[in-house]
C-alpha cells in the first residue's frame, strides 16, 4: 500500500515522501486508524480528481481530520516548498 500511495499521491519531494511513510509507520503501530488515513485519501481522490499533487490536500485533509479526532498526524516541513520555489525562481532570473 506504501508504494501505492506514494504513486496515487503523486509525491515529488523527499518530504513528502518522508511523511507518507511515517504516517504509515503510525498506521501499523495503531497510533493512526487505518480509516482515518483511507477517507482522507478517498476525499482526495474524489474531491480533487483533477489535481496535478494530490498530496497537498491529502496531508491537509488528514491533519485536519487528525485535529478534530485529537489524533497526533506526524509534522510535515512546509519550507521543503518554499525552498524549492526559491531555488526555482533563482534558475528562472538567471
Amino acid at each position: 500500500m506504501l508504494f501505492r500511495s506514494q504513486a496515487v499521491l503523486k509525491t515529488r519531494l523527499n518530504e513528502e515522501k518522508a511523511f507518507v511513510t511515517a504516517v504509515m509507520d503510525k498506521v501499523r503501530s495503531g497510533e493512526i486508524p487505518e480509516k482515518l488515513v483511507e477517507t482522507s485519501y478517498k476525499w482526495v481522490l474524489n474531491r480533487r480528481p483533477d489535481t496535478n499533487y494530490p498530496f497537498v490536500y491529502f496531508e491537509r485533509v488528514l491533519r485536519l481530520q487528525g485535529d478534530k479526532a485529537g489524533i497526533v498526524i506526524p509534522p510535515f516541513d512546509y519550507d521543503a516548498y518554499r525552498q524549492r520555489l526559491g531555488r526555482l525562481s533563482s534558475k528562472s532570473n538567471s
